[in-house]
């Protein structure tokens, strides 16, 4: 590398959250940074409630498979993560009328 030029962390292992000292974060320094800034930005919910809609709408709006999901958001039972899964009656007649085109 040439000078003047920083090393990037890799992305493909160990902490994606580290400090300026290249230390892991820890869950609850995660969790006041991301408390500071959404007060910042206005936003009046808390960061489980964060948490709870980016995993509904990796199911639910984009639909991500629920092990994809489990792993990012660190549940170790697929069960958990499958609350943020539950169907209606509507989408389930959609999906099934999928598989009749």
């Amino acid at each position: 590398m040439g000078a003047g030029h920083h090393s990037r962390p890799s992305t493909t292992n160990g902490a994606v959250w580290i400090s300026r000292t290249g230390e892991q974060l820890s869950v609850r320094s995660i969790s006041k940074i991301v408390t500071a800034v959404m007060a910042r930005a206005g936003v009046q919910e808390s960061v489980h409630a964060l948490r709870h809609t980016v995993a509904t709408r990796l199911v639910r709006d984009h639909g991500h498979d629920l092990v994809l999901v489990a792993d990012i958001l660190g549940h170790a039972d697929i069960k958990t993560t499958r609350r943020y899964a539950r169907s209606d009656p509507e989408r389930r007649r959609a999906a099934l009328e999928d598989l009749a085109d």
